[in-house]
């Protein structure tokens, strides 16, 4: 109990970030207008065609090289569709967002229209050329023949894989009675300036950026922290469902309504969760 007490307010923040990941538009004071399929008729997305249109065209032309080894043919287990949503974003000159979704496959769609101004991107400031990279090519190569050679005898990769991810070197500055936060990138040389003025933080993306924060970081930092509330968090929802089937099971005159409740628990998990994996998986 006093655990639970404990955690409560970490608890609150999973639950209310994620409420607002499933329900955005409450959260952002933006409308939403449904659009018909009938609506969508008479636009250019129309002219795209059926999933299963282009997936039959395609192994009709697969079909006829030579050098395909064998007929390819479609899988009656996952019918063709799209994999995502069309999606169209666009700034406006008030600097306000539209974004029209489509669902492809049903031929039915929604716009949002954001209610407020988003941060112009006029405002910053970029410049190049002031100096040489740090990591040049060069430098990258080095890095990767000494991370080649940290590695442990028999783990070592064959190539390094071409993506490099460099930090960039953060800090404010003062420029013309404005406080600027400007960042370098090692890699490519840009120095970016982006007025601190316009840097607000509301609660929504507040909350939904500690719901998808993870990971330790190297040093001691509010990140380290918040690992370890991750960390207990969960570990202690998986006591509270072990304990919670502890007491069932001593609760003789509940045994039975309680396995018919496990029962359908563990279906409508098993449903829910392969559904899931298809659609991670891309099916």
């Amino acid at each position: 109990m006093y655990s639970g007490l404990f955690m409560a307010p970490w608890i609150l923040v999973y639950a209310v970030s994620g409420f607002i990941f499933n329900h955005s538009a409450l959260f952002n004071a933006d409308s939403e207008h449904e659009i018909s399929a009938a609506v969508i008729a008479k636009t250019a997305i129309a002219r795209i065609p059926a999933a299963d249109a282009v997936a039959h065209r395609l192994l009709s032309t697969l079909n006829t090289r030579n050098d395909s080894g064998g007929q390819w043919t479609i899988s009656s287990d996952d019918p063709p569709h799209f994999s995502n949503e069309l999606t169209v974003a666009q700034l406006s000159e008030e600097g306000r967002v539209t974004v029209l979704r489509v669902d492809l496959d049903r031929r039915i769609g929604s716009l949002t229209l954001s209610q407020r101004p988003m941060r112009s991107p006029s405002a910053d400031m970029h410049f190049n050329g002031l100096e040489k990279p740090i990591l040049d090519d060069d430098s990258k190569a080095a890095i990767y023949a000494d991370a080649f050679a940290l590695a442990p005898p028999g783990q070592k990769a064959r190539e390094f894989d071409s993506e490099f991810k460099a930090p960039e070197v953060v800090f404010l500055a003062k420029h013309q009675n404005k406080s600027w936060l400007m960042s370098y990138g090692l890699a490519d040389g840009w120095l970016n300036a982006i007025p601190t003025s316009s840097r607000v933080l509301s609660f929504r993306n507040f909350v939904t950026q500690l719901h998808t924060a993870s990971g330790y970081p190297l040093g001691v930092q509010a990140r380290f922290f918040w690992g370890i509330v991750v960390d207990s968090v969960a570990l202690l929802m998986c006591f509270w469902a072990v304990t919670g089937i502890a007491m069932w099971i001593q609760m003789k005159n509940l045994r039975s309504w309680g396995l018919a409740v496990v029962v359908l628990a563990v279906i409508v998990a098993w449903m829910i969760g392969s559904g899931m994996h298809r659609q991670f998986l891309g099916g």
